[in-house]
């Protein structure tokens, strides 16, 4: 077993989901819960789309998280999705959870069990229910039944690539 990339779960064998935390710079101030994106398409101050492949430059889009919500687009749903663990400020390093246990804010009621996706509302904080209309696919699995829109636990798989239909 490679430790690196699977930790021991104890005695009972079953899914230990380690957190993926990264620090980019936050393009705005966000709190915790808060949905973001990874600035790829280069929308803010903050980022340069020259830069894209300079990873080691702070102008990098991929060194950059923007509000997680944008209007579909029939197959361009793709995106690398995080959740904001603490309060930020804009222009500062924030700890982002790209995969993994962590609280992210639900835009409405939500089962447990229920697979979640991106707010179409352009500039949106938070996870929405998936429904079956293509569109965004879903991103994380909510693990708390919510009756409203609040934070709650998710199962969270950052990467996006692609549409689920519709």
């Amino acid at each position: 077993m490679l430790a690196a990339i699977v930790a021991p779960s104890g005695v009972f064998g079953g899914l230990y989901p380690t957190q993926v935390i990264v620090q980019p710079i936050a393009s705005e101030a966000f709190i915790a819960g808060d949905v973001v994106v990874f600035d790829i398409t280069s929308s803010s101050s903050y980022s340069d789309a020259s830069k894209l492949t300079e990873y080691n430059n702070k102008k990098c889009p991929f060194n950059v998280v923007i509000a997680g919500g944008k209007a579909v687009v029939d197959d361009s749903e793709g995106g690398i999705y995080g959740v904001i663990m603490e309060p930020v400020a804009a222009g500062a390093r924030a700890k982002v959870c790209i995969g993994g246990l962590c609280n992210a804010k639900i835009g409405g009621a939500a089962d447990a069990g229920q697979v979640l996706n991106m707010s179409v509302t352009v500039n949106s904080k938070a996870f929405t229910v998936t429904t079956t209309s293509g569109g965004w696919p879903s991103v994380a699995i909510n693990l708390v039944t919510i009756a409203s829109a609040q934070v709650s636990p998710v199962l969270l798989s950052g990467f996006s690539i692609g549409s689920n239909g519709g």
